[in-house]
């Protein structure tokens, strides 16, 4: 059932085919409107608030709509940005404020990283969870380009801003300006601005792919595009002419000496080997084991997340 109901009519007449009655429109706020019957479909399909519409909700669009007051769906392909209670409810930033990362949630729902400090160093524990959060935080990092806005450490107590990142040291280093890290956990927020309770920050999600996050993946970080790393030679023989053959490394792997099905009387055919590898293309994978996602096919969309209130 909607939140706002049509409580009686208020007045009007009927032409050919049309009504023209004015039926009052209650909000759930307790505000009310006068609308006619012919207006109430574009109404209902554009403003009505469902109970099932809470903050966070997402809804996904085929074309671009712009946020309004009585349209509180904020599109998500906006560029980064602050935002504050100058046009969000109080509410909706607490909630944006309260988002940490997650490590699989659905399972084991760690939110709290152990490891120590050592200034203003934390050093993680060597666990699954503590490395998945920080492999992603670093690929975050890579994608933005810089620590300027970036996601917040949190001891416990105060929030501190990072200033480095090491995955293979497991080290997060921070700014120790206001306040002197302690404990044997940190946090990490996604969307505090530092130093205000009455902010949040958007990190666009335009021109991004959407993944199912868990099976141990950190959600609400973002991935550059990559493609899997494809290693190999390619040997040229003045005896045979050219042949494929493939190095024990990548996905061409064939182990063995690549010489081995020469045929006698080629021993110069080293010098005419030709090596390939991927990790030469923009934002390729640089690691023959390295896992993960290879780019999507995709169609473009529009998502937005309901705010419950907005002013302009």
């Amino acid at each position: 059932m909607p939140s706002t109901k049509i409580s009686g009519i208020t007045g009007g007449e009927k032409t050919t085919g049309v009504s023209t009655d004015l039926f009052e429109i209650e909000e759930a706020d307790g505000s009310s409107k006068n609308m006619s019957l012919d207006t109430i479909k574009d109404y209902n399909q554009d403003n009505l608030v469902f109970p099932s519409s809470i903050i966070g909700d997402i809804k996904i669009t085929e074309t671009y709509k712009e946020i309004t007051a009585s349209y509180p769906w904020f599109p998500l392909m906006k560029p980064d940005q602050a935002l504050s209670t100058s046009n969000f409810s109080q509410t909706y930033i607490d909630y944006e404020r309260a988002k940490k990362v997650v490590y699989d949630p659905a399972d084991t729902n760690v939110s709290s990283f152990t490891g120590a400090w050592s200034s203003g160093i934390f050093t993680l524990d060597d666990t699954d969870a503590n490395n998945a959060m920080l492999d992603g935080l670093s690929e975050d990092y890579l994608f933005q380009g810089d620590y300027t806005n970036f996601r917040l450490v949190n001891d416990g107590t105060n929030d501190f801003e990072i200033t480095a990142l090491s995955a293979s040291g497991l080290t997060i280093t921070v700014d120790t300006t206001d306040n002197t890290p302690s404990g044997t956990s940190i946090e990490i927020y996604l969307n505090r601005v530092y130093g205000s309770t009455t902010s949040c920050y958007h990190y666009s999600e335009a021109g991004l792919a959407n993944y199912q996050a868990g099976d141990g993946k950190i959600a609400g970080l973002r991935h550059r595009d990559q493609m899997q790393l494809l290693t190999g030679q390619t040997s040229l023989s003045p005896t045979i002419g050219m042949t494929l053959n493939t190095s024990d490394e990548g996905v061409f792997s064939e182990p063995g000496d690549l010489l081995a099905n020469n045929p006698s009387g080629a021993s110069g055919v080293d010098a005419y080997k030709i090596g390939f590898k991927s990790s030469n293309s923009p934002d390729a994978r640089t690691s023959a084991t390295t896992d993960g996602e290879t780019m999507m096919r995709s169609i473009p969309i529009y998502k937005s997340k309901y705010v419950g209130e907005y002013t302009a």
